[in-house]
């Protein structure tokens, strides 16, 4: 998150979620839910989010993402109303990066 990185306990308790155009997304002890518009059809592709449960319950927060094989790397913009540009989050920025692994 805007260059820094989480502590190992707080990443070991992420678990997202996806079923159809809803995610669940569960930190620790929070719960976060929203829904997903996404759009395949950029490079990269591109998710508009809408939290309807927690912390941001109501904020719409703009996302890119790919997906190789058993990972999914987002880049999302914590503020604002542009879509990231890549895969990054500097210091002092915005952008929360996170790459998921599927468990199985």
């Amino acid at each position: 998150m805007a260059g820094n990185e989480f502590p190992d306990e707080v990443v070991k308790s992420i678990k997202l979620t996806i079923s159809g155009n809803t995610y669940e997304v569960t930190v620790g002890d929070q719960v976060i839910k929203g829904t997903a518009t996404n759009d395949e059809t950029t490079t990269p592709k591109r998710s508009k989010l809408k939290d309807t449960d927690g912390p941001n319950a109501g904020k719409t927060i703009y996302a890119i993402y790919e997906v190789n094989k058993d990972e999914m790397k987002v880049c999302y913009a914590m503020e604002g109303t542009e879509y990231p540009k890549e895969f990054k989050a500097p210091a002092d920025s915005k952008f929360f990066l996170a790459v998921y692994k599927r468990t199985k």
